[in-house]
């Protein structure tokens, strides 16, 4: 017998040994069976450990790692968008308040203006709740309340996934859009935004889908789709108010760059494209007029105010401090790696590769897919920072050119640390899910569970602990494709 096989021989014997002596132990002592089980995993888990670190692969070449995911990978990440958002109820601060804008506006059918309590609540535009309504009354006797008010959520982000798909292979190819939607799922802040109830998903795929049409009408001269583009800024507009066309705006700027560099700025100055820009503006001004002057007449000019002056000026000055969320300058320093977290090694090689360059960097940033990228994520995050509301979740905004530019920064092979950083994120995923296969069961031994909550839960934590395990030593996966499934079971 191998040593490796001596290993899992003796960790499952001591894993039973330990579990048979918890459970012959008196019932009022459950501590210390939880602690008498929780030992035998652990040794268990130690050999699990030094069996991967073992067969930990060497330093990959870049044609191996980068090839395209492979299919049953688009599905994992299909289920992490749809996993978890009817398993527990709603979660303070934001859900309770925006299920309650919800389920109002679906048994009133007052659309115009979303209502808190009986009270008008006028912070964000209607758009989002109306979606959530409809998809309510769709599915709610199906799924439950909860789960039918997340999945608009879920549904938006998985929108967004596909326009940024689409959007990244226009701008850099299909393997690079593959990789770009592969890191954008695995972002913990799009995780966030799309599993819980907030008006930030509908958002960002409103912004993504207007920058992807306005590439597509420009890069392949096709004007009438800048019409599609005005409706899409107007769906911004009506989700969350001016931040979403100010930040589609730095967006145009940097494509207006673009156009000016290659030359073909001639041609969006003829008459057919002026006369299409002018009609995407009046669709812009048509959709977000119509409510404005409904705001407005049923309203009155105090309901005006508080939304037009103090939820936009007034938070972005600081002086409507009673809204909350005034953050210091640097607030979004520790959110932003919070946000790039798995892909945080690739944007730190990334930033050094472009520091030791120097001479000639601007003039490379000026072609390509860069300064639509930059000037989409760079300038809304320095618009973000110097506005003083300051929440993670407004970096959503944003997550779809953070996803692009870490595709692009994929295709270079990692040095040596690189790998080893994501070898030790792949292991910490491991660890999580080995930890996560007794933690239900504890809870049943500890009494804070239903036993058949946590059986099926541990079940279902092992299954996922067993395929990443699976994966983990399958070599023929690309190392890539192996941090991406990993990383996938773990969340």
């Amino acid at each position: 017998m191998t040593e490796k096989n001596k290993f899992s021989c003796k960790s499952v014997i001591y894993f039973v040994d330990g579990y048979r002596s918890a459970r012959n132990t008196n019932a009022g002592f459950r501590p210390f069976r939880a602690g008498l089980l929780l030992l035998a995993y652990w040794n268990c888990f130690v050999k699990f450990l030094n069996l991967f670190v073992s067969c930990a692969q060497p330093h990959p070449s870049l044609p191996a790692a980068y090839a395209r995911p492979p299919r049953w990978l688009w599905l994992l990440l299909l289920l992490i968008s749809l996993a978890g958002i009817g398993n527990h109820e709603l979660w303070t601060p934001d859900e309770p308040r925006e299920a309650a804008i919800t389920l109002a506006m679906r048994r009133s059918g007052e659309l115009a203006i979303p209502r808190l309590a009986g009270e008008p609540f006028v912070e964000k535009p209607p758009l989002a709740y109306i979606a959530g309504a409809g998809i309510l009354a769709l599915g709610e006797t199906l799924l439950g309340t909860t789960a039918a008010l997340r999945l608009s959520s879920a549904l938006w982000g998985l929108a967004t996934l596909g326009v940024t798909f689409l959007l990244a292979r226009r701008l850099a190819g299909p393997v690079t859009a593959a990789w770009s939607v592969a890191a954008l799922a695995l972002m913990p802040g799009f995780v966030q935004v799309t599993h819980w109830l907030l008006v930030d998903s509908a958002l960002m795929f409103m912004i993504a889908a207007a920058l992807w049409l306005l590439y597509e009408a420009y890069s392949r001269r096709r004007p009438p789709l800048l019409a599609l583009a005005g409706i899409a800024a107007a769906g911004a507009f009506l989700v969350k108010g001016l931040i979403g066309p100010l930040i589609m705006g730095l967006g145009w700027l940097g494509l207006a760059l673009s156009l000016a560099r290659t030359g073909t700025w001639r041609y969006w100055l003829g008459r057919r494209s002026c006369l299409w820009h002018l009609i995407a503006l009046m669709l812009f001004g048509l959709l977000t007029g119509i409510w404005m002057l409904a705001l407005r007449m049923e309203g009155g000019p105090e309901l005006w105010h508080e939304w037009f002056w103090d939820n936009h000026f007034g938070r972005f000055s600081g002086q409507a401090r009673h809204l909350g969320h005034i953050r210091g300058p640097f607030y979004y320093v520790s959110a932003l790696a919070v946000c790039l977290l798995p892909w945080l090694g690739y944007w730190f090689y990334g930033i050094c590769q472009a520091w030791r360059r120097g001479r000639g960097l601007t003039e490379r940033l000026l072609r390509g897919p860069w300064p639509l990228l930059l000037a989409w994520a760079g300038g809304g995050l320095l618009l973000l920072t110097v506005s003083s509301t300051k929440r993670e979740i407004y970096l959503s905004m944003l997550m779809p050119a953070l996803a692009i530019i870490t595709g692009l920064l994929l295709r270079r092979p990692p040095p040596r640390w690189l790998h080893r950083y994501l070898l030790a994120w792949q292991g910490l995923a491991l660890m999580i899910l080995a930890a996560a296969v007794p933690a239900p069961l504890l809870g049943w031994l500890l009494g804070w569970c239903d036993w058949t909550f946590g059986l099926f839960w541990s079940l279902l934590a092992l299954l996922a602990l067993a395929a990443a395990w699976r994966i983990v030593r399958r070599a023929t996966i690309p190392w890539l494709s192996r941090f991406l499934a990993v990383t996938a079971l773990a969340y």
